[in-house]
């Protein structure tokens, strides 16, 4: 898998006819991906998993008419028009918000990883004297999802270095004013800041101020990165399902916006290079150890 893929190809392929022989009663929940990469199979199967029957799945074709709730995966997917009294859940898009959306119906987004609170107490448990925790993007939605976690972080004793940057170009400047200012550096998912040449950046900011550097997706853990906590793409196609079935019961209000838990997944060895020690009980709690 190339790098880009790792950010669940958010901006990639083109919207594929696929067709399924069976469907939800009524099909009254569609889905439409961006193409039929493996994170969108996964996704996919976590809805219907969640929903307890297959989803009929269309591309270019025009949607049944008992549809009521359209799911997507992916920008691509995000970005088709749709009649204004769907709905739209839409699901592994990082850095699209609801008001990108054409859609002048009801519009959901589901975030690819956990409430920022969750991520970071794990990040935490990881590094326990964490303290003043450093986080770049440049997509206005991630402002929000930093902000709303704030109350909660700074009950665990973390205090988030947070700024918005206009573009890529502005990463190495930014780092190195943060040189001996953070503890750690994490890059939540954002497919316009996050790409092979800011990874290397960043990956060797940290090493050269033995700060860990948390990435957004596990494949970014195998490059290199100390650990990533991040929602399975099942994870989230579980999400979008409990959403659905909240918006085809009127409760709009109630919709979940975040996987509910994020799985860990720890490079041992990148930890050892920085001189991070990780204790057995971390250790025992992280999904996936990579060495």
């Amino acid at each position: 898998m190339r790098f880009g893929e790792h950010l669940a190809a958010a901006s990639c392929g083109v919207i594929l006819a696929l067709a399924s022989s069976q469907a939800t009663a009524g099909n009254e929940v569609v889905a439409v991906l961006s193409s039929e990469l493996q994170p969108y199979r996964q996704a996919l199967q976590g809805m219907q998993e969640e929903l307890g029957a297959p989803v009929l799945v269309i591309g270019d074709a025009a949607l049944p008419a008992s549809a009521r709730v359209v799911v997507t995966f992916g920008s691509k997917a995000a970005m088709q028009s749709f009649a204004k009294e769907i709905a739209i859940v839409v699901c592994m898009a990082p850095g699209l918000r609801p008001e990108d959306i054409p859609h002048d119906g009801p519009t959901f987004g589901i975030h690819m990883s956990p409430p920022a609170d969750v991520v970071c107490a794990r990040f935490k448990e990881l590094q326990p004297r964490l303290v003043r925790l450093g986080v770049l993007w440049t997509s206005a939605s991630l402002g929000e999802y930093l902000d709303a976690a704030r109350p909660a972080l700074l009950r665990l004793g973390i205090e988030l270095v947070a700024e918005r940057l206009p573009d890529a170009e502005a990463l190495p400047a930014r780092l190195r004013s943060w040189s001996k200012r953070v503890d750690a550096v994490w890059l939540p998912p954002d497919p316009p800041l996050v790409n092979e040449r800011s990874f290397a950046i960043v990956k060797e900011f940290a090493e050269a101020n033995a700060v860990p550097f948390f990435a957004p997706t596990e494949g970014l853990v195998a490059k290199g990165a100390v650990a990533a906590v991040a929602g399975s793409f099942r994870d989230i196609g579980r999400t979008a399902g409990r959403a659905a079935r909240h918006i085809l019961a009127g409760e709009s209000a109630a919709v979940e916006r975040f996987p509910a838990t994020g799985q860990v997944t720890l490079n041992l060895t990148a930890a050892a290079r920085i001189g991070l020690e990780i204790s057995p009980e971390a250790l025992r709690r992280v999904d996936r150890v990579l060495r």
